[in-house]
């Protein structure tokens, strides 16, 4: 026995002597080293070698370990990092252990794609933590055997950069992230399909800066249960995406108040939108987005606020959910948009009437496009009030391809504060349901979207134009002025342009372009109409039909003379 034990008792004595004979390295007045970057084939050599060269301990610009071979890091000099650490792509990394000295991290510390890697035992605990040059402070990315964050640093209460979990195949948890942090900069949990809860937030987060906060593609998800209790802000956006088994959104926090938007989006098991704290407030927009499973907006909370979003102007998006087919479910005390609402490319919406039984007020644009079950505008209140959006337009009617009349357009936008725009509504055969339209304030569009797309194909990819079925512009018998430009183009059976009958005015050009079966004009100007100022340009482009003296005579009556150009053949 006493055999046997000689080999274990000289190995272990070897060791001790191997390291009693160490540097110390003393971490109280580290040297100041560049950056050490371990890279490729003699990644291992250079770390080997890296603290031979000194006797003190050493802080190093920035620490990059970057594609090499290494299974365990062994940097016990190392007493401190200026700038960032990053462990990056290194398919046999096992072992973080060899940095269990540094005291700071200038930058952010990232550990990416690093495939074996199961545990960051080993990274300095007690380091404090800085923010790198793209605002992070910890990226935890892409690493598939990782099971859990024990030994992620501390960080302190506060974290000025992002904190990042992300793609991290087996994470099943988010105990150990710093438990005493209460304010983060952003804070992003995504992409780790074995998640199923959100129990290792920590609890004492109570402010979360403009990174904001993104729950996304957390397959495991079912609500959103262990966000912590105390989170009173988030100045940046909350975006709760592609959390394929969510089902409810049960956790958020009372009285909330988000600065950015809240996005909803691409959570086919979601219901209804309960779960949502009374109180929350939103000072951007609203976006409910790709969720297949909603039939309506039920169970949005009581005491909801919504703002614009600061770029687009924006206030609420409904938009690509395959199952809606009703707009009810706004609180009753929102009566009023501060921004546009766009409800679009919801294919089983059937009318309007859900979103305005309180709303009265849009203080941007309304467009409805791509609600292919539409067949009118029923649903609108004759009391609806508009605005004008970041593109001059108040109301955008386009792509619906069930849509048949404008019946429904409101009485009481008898004079419309900025543009209207209709376009690629194939099944709509004339603008029935504008009777009642006297005035447009803004650009009156049919067939494209805003004037600058004139100038593009009508076939243009990017920007599709036209209203196929259109034959006659029947409906726009009142129209008496437009204060921006007037612009027909791309609408390929338009045979008549007889119901501008009561046109007086427009601002800006009058511009007829690409309606190859146009004929009849007489209606637009002349001895049969009203037409009596045209402030820009009057063109008349691929309308092969029309008699070329009725094209001169639609400015008879105009009180001076207007720059004209007129090219009747098609190309």
């Amino acid at each position: 026995m006493i055999r046997l034990a000689l080999p274990l008792l000289a190995g272990a004595l070897t060791a001790a002597l191997a390291t009693a004979c160490e540097p110390a390295f003393d971490c109280q007045a580290p040297v100041d080293a560049d950056a050490l970057e371990l890279s490729g084939e003699g990644a291992g050599a250079t770390m080997s070698s890296f603290c031979s060269a000194y006797t003190l301990g050493v802080e190093v610009d920035a620490l990059i370990i970057h594609n090499t071979r290494i299974q365990r890091l062994q940097l016990p000099c190392l007493c401190g990092v200026t700038e960032s650490l990053e462990i990056t792509d290194n398919p046999e990394l096992v072992d973080l252990s060899g940095l269990g000295r540094v005291r700071a991290i200038g930058g952010g510390l990232i550990v990416a794609r690093n495939p074996k890697l199961e545990s960051l035992t080993g990274l300095p605990v007690d380091a404090a933590l800085g923010v790198s040059i793209d605002e992070s402070s910890i990226v935890i990315e892409d690493n598939d055997a990782l099971v859990d964050l024990a030994g992620l640093p501390d960080g302190g209460g506060e974290l000025r950069g992002d904190l990042q979990i992300v793609g991290n195949e087996r994470l099943a948890s988010l105990s150990a992230l710093p438990p005493g942090l209460m304010r983060v900069r952003g804070l992003r949990v995504a992409g780790n399909p074995a998640l199923d809860d959100l129990g290792g937030l920590p609890r004492g987060l109570t402010s979360i800066g403009d990174g904001g906060l993104v729950l996304a593609e957390n397959h495991g998800l079912r609500d959103l249960a262990g966000l912590p209790p105390g989170l009173a802000s988030i100045d940046g956006p909350l975006v709760i995406h592609g959390n394929l088994a969510l089902e409810q959104l049960a956790g958020v926090p009372a009285a909330l108040v988000v600065v950015g938007a809240l996005e909803i989006s691409a959570s086919p098991l979601l219901r209804d939108l309960s779960g949502l704290s009374e109180g929350l407030q939103v000072a951007g927009l609203l976006e409910i987005r790709d969720d297949d499973g909603l039939v309506d907006l039920s169970g949005l909370p009581a005491g909801l606020q919504l703002g614009l979003d600061p770029e687009t102007g924006d206030s609420l998006r409904v938009q690509d959910n395959d199952a809606l087919v009703d707009l009810a479910g706004l609180p009753a005390d929102i009566t009023a948009l501060a921004g546009s609402a766009r409800i679009v490319a919801n294919p089983d919406l059937v009318d309007l009437a859900g979103l305005f039984g309180h709303v009265r007020k849009i203080g941007g644009s309304l467009e409805i496009g791509e609600n292919h079950a539409l067949v009118d505008l029923t649903g609108l209140p004759d009391d609806l009030q508009l605005g004008v959006d970041r593109l001059g337009l108040s109301f955008i009617i386009a792509g619906n391809q069930g849509l048949e009349r404008l019946t429904g357009y409101p009485a009481g936008l008898a004079a419309l504060p900025g543009g209207l725009a209709v376009l690629q509504n194939h099944g709509l055969p004339d603008l029935t349901g504008l009777e009642l339209l006297r005035h447009v304030v803004g650009d009156l569009i049919l067939g494209r979207r805003r004037i600058a797309e004139l100038e593009l194909p009508c076939t243009d990819p990017e920007a599709l134009g036209g209203n196929e079925g259109m034959q006659t512009l029947s409906g726009l018998s009142a129209l008496e002025r437009v204060d921006g430009n007037l612009a027909i183009a791309c609408n390929p059976a338009l045979v008549a342009l007889d119901a501008f009958a009561s046109l007086q005015s427009t601002g800006g050009s009058l511009t007829l372009r690409q309606n190859p079966a146009l004929a009849d004009i007489t209606g637009l100007g002349g001895a049969a109409g009203s037409l009596t100022h045209v402030g820009g340009v009057y063109e008349l482009e691929c309308s092969p039909l029309v008699d070329p003296e009725a094209a001169v005579a639609v400015l008879d009556k105009v009180d001076a003379p207007v720059p004209t150009v007129l090219d009747l053949a098609c190309p």
